[in-house]
């Protein structure tokens, strides 16, 4: 039993011990801290559902660098995706190459790895009409319209009008039924790959235009009525940037997990979790050798 007096000690103590314990917690949470992946999309909630198994994963090989969380931040838009990158709310973004060469360009960020998207490391898009349609190149296209996915597309929107573009074609935003001049190339969004498709096959606009493989999927049986009248140059499916607020022992740190994630059996579940991502890697050859050429189409953002 302890004598009165240990106990007046201790009593008189306790004070102290928990002021020491109070300053030892806020000590813990000043040191710890959240990885910010970031995404763009206008659905929160299911880009947020898309990134859990990476960002758990993360979070779990992350622990003994100092981070105790990792978190997905959903940004509508380009403008304020470079204001959470600018701002630290997002440390590592994933996209197709021209929004993060947009991104990186306003931000400083880096890009460093490719994202192996549904086990695709790098894409092409075509365009394309109907065999009956009269329209066997990119010429007869003047004065037709051309279906687009959505502004925000780079395979089913950015690459395929700025292919026309650099070839001289004048292009023009149209409404559905809106009527367009001979010298120019009116557009409009499907929103979907698989309507811009059924357009195309039922003579709603005269041309579509998509990737390769999203082409082959939705013409199914009818792709011997269809023909490819033009292409685009192939480009990364996806890449992934840091900002310039993440130390480089971070940055080799999230490149280490990363690229090793293929190589083990969480990690394989947890990238087929991620949109069927087969893995990620660096770029063959140098991040010039794919980055480079898409340089001078950026003007058209």
């Amino acid at each position: 039993m302890l004598s009165t007096n240990v106990l007046k000690t201790s009593l008189k103590r306790l004070p102290y011990i928990l002021f020491s314990l109070v300053l030892l917690m806020c000590a813990a949470q000043l040191h710890s801290e959240t990885l910010y992946l970031g995404s763009i999309g206008d659905d929160p909630d299911e880009e947020i559902k898309e990134f859990q198994s990476l960002a758990k994963y993360l979070k779990k090989y992350l622990k003994q660098d100092g981070v105790d969380d990792v978190k997905t931040v959903v940004a509508p838009n380009q403008a304020t995706m470079v204001n959470y990158v600018t701002r630290g709310k997002v440390h590592i973004y994933i996209d197709s190459p021209f929004p993060s060469m947009t991104i990186a360009k306003e931000t400083g960020s880096t890009i460093f790895l490719r994202r192996w998207k549904k086990g695709v490391s790098e894409y092409h898009s075509v365009i394309f009409s109907r065999k009956d349609s009269g329209i066997d190149s990119l010429d007869a296209i003047n004065g037709k319209i051309i279906a687009f996915e959505d502004p925000f597309s780079t395979s089913s929107y950015f690459l395929p009008k700025t292919t026309l573009l650099e070839k001289g074609f004048k292009l023009q935003e149209v409404s559905q039924g809106g009527q367009i001049s001979a010298d120019q190339i009116g557009y409009l969004f499907s929103d979907d790959d698989r309507n811009t498709m059924l357009w195309v096959l039922r003579k709603k606009v005269a041309v579509g235009a998509m990737n390769r493989a999203s082409y082959v999927k939705y013409a199914k049986k009818r792709i011997k009525d269809l023909q490819i009248i033009g292409s685009s140059l192939s480009v990364p499916r996806h890449v992934v940037s840091y900002s310039a607020r993440v130390s480089q022992k971070r940055v080799i740190k999230i490149k280490e997990i990363l690229t090793n994630m293929h190589l083990t059996e969480e990690g394989k579940a947890a990238l087929t979790s991620f949109s069927k991502t087969s893995k990620f890697d660096s770029f063959p050859g140098g991040i010039d050798t794919y980055l480079k050429p898409l340089q001078p189409l950026l003007k058209y953002k």
